[in-house]
């Protein structure tokens, strides 16, 4: 399903032919991006508890148009920080090549999604629901 700013999905996987229900997965939580000082743009992502079939995955990714970054944790991780999906500041490292990154002044958009599933281990595990979700938005 499909609304502006907004998406989710559920897939079942399953070996064996018979009836099922699938439900849809839940809205993901707006979250509320704002931008990071840094050498380059950074963007964070602060957002409600995600529900719980969202048990996998948080990713914050966004892009100008010629460049994108992405940063993402496990669900677990994601909580612990408080909520918080942020881009680290990555021009402090040696090494790192600035001229990968989103200019300070860039403007775009940004992709926030969250995952889960009903077991773990194999996607083709029998009945096993994998739902995804997420928001979008410009910055």
């Amino acid at each position: 399903m499909t609304t502006p700013g907004a998406f989710r999905s559920s897939s079942i996987s399953f070996q064996s032919p018979a009836s099922r229900s699938l439900t849809v997965a839940p809205s993901v939580p707006l979250p509320v991006v704002t931008t990071l000082a840094g050498g380059f743009k950074r963007l964070q992502a602060t957002f409600d508890v995600a529900p719980a079939v969202y048990n996998r995955a948080v990713t914050l990714q966004y892009s100008d148009a010629l460049k994108s970054m992405t940063v993402s944790g496990t669900v677990a991780y994601v909580a612990a920080a408080g909520a918080l999906l942020a881009m680290p500041d990555l021009s402090t490292i040696s090494g790192w090549p600035s001229s990968a990154s989103i200019s300070t002044s860039a403007t775009g958009q940004w992709r926030f999604t969250m995952e889960g599933n009903t077991s773990p281990g194999s996607a083709c595990g029998e009945n096993r629901v994998a739902y995804s979700g997420g928001r979008t938005g410009t910055y």
